[in-house]
């Protein structure tokens, strides 16, 4: 208010020079402020309102898409379960590589044990697309399994070579016999 109102800051610059009056002054200041509260307040909520609509957090890319309200509950369902699963199975990944890889190279080994048809999928999360890769999940538990035992025997198979190949010559014939 101070910055901007003329009249504020004239008294302000009143009180800055006169030491006789500030009562008065300060008076005149809370006065003055009272009375422009509610049109800066209402400036406030508008230009916070601003910020926070759907469409506009929409264009500059914060959410994906605008719900209906009414069907929000089910975006939010399988949106949650999708994040649950993927986070289940993601987790899993994670403690075959003993922790060791990192959130990039788990989601890659996560996209690839996807169909093509749902890898185009993954960094969709409209309603349809939160189903589609749920239901499916769903109903591959057998392939997940399968994928994950092979992930888990190939990571094995690498660490062993890498084992072998520190071994000396005598060491890996006595390891052969």
């Amino acid at each position: 208010m101070h910055r901007t109102d003329p009249v504020l800051i004239e008294l302000d610059e009143l009180l800055s020079t006169n030491s006789k009056d500030t009562n008065n002054i300060q008076s005149d200041i809370q006065s003055r402020e009272k009375a422009l509260a509610p049109v800066y307040l209402q400036i406030a909520h508008e230009f916070a309102d601003l910020h926070d609509r759907a469409g506009r957090m929409k264009a500059k890319g914060c959410i994906s898409e605008v719900l209906e309200w009414k069907r929000s509950r089910e975006f939010f369902y399988w949106r949650i379960l999708r994040r649950l699963k993927e986070d289940n199975i993601k987790q899993s990944i994670s403690s075959i590589y003993d922790n060791k890889l990192g959130n990039n190279e788990i989601t890659q080994k996560f996209i690839e044990l996807f169909p093509e048809s749902l890898r185009t999928h993954q960094n969709d999360f409209t309603l349809k697309a939160n189903k589609e890769i749920v239901e499916w999940l769903n109903s591959n538990s057998n392939a997940i399994d399968s994928y994950l035992s092979n992930i888990k025997k190939e990571f094995i198979r690498q660490n062993v070579l890498k084992l072998i190949k520190e071994l000396t010559p005598e060491e890996k014939n006595e390891l052969l016999k």
